[in-house]
């Protein structure tokens, strides 16, 4: 997944802003001018696709690479 919001992605950019000398809102919107989708990725998100995928209406999707990443890897 792209940045996902929750405890490691919090501890990464803590560690970017100590680093840098910036403060965390400026890391997390620096993080954020990343993503086409303008926010980072909800925890939930991932686990609505993991359900789809496990449920019946995801049956014949097999051996595929799904992204949950808010567009992030195109602008890569």
């Amino acid at each position: 997944p792209g940045s996902v919001r929750g405890p490691r992605m919090e501890r990464v950019m803590s560690a970017r802003a100590e680093l840098t000398g910036r403060g965390l809102a400026e890391i997390e919107a620096e993080e954020v001018a990343t993503i086409s989708l303008g926010r980072m990725i909800e925890p939930e998100e991932i686990a609505d696709l993991a359900v789809f995928v496990a449920s019946d209406a995801g049956r014949s999707i097999s051996g595929q690479s799904l992204g949950v990443c808010g567009n992030t890897e195109i602008l890569r």
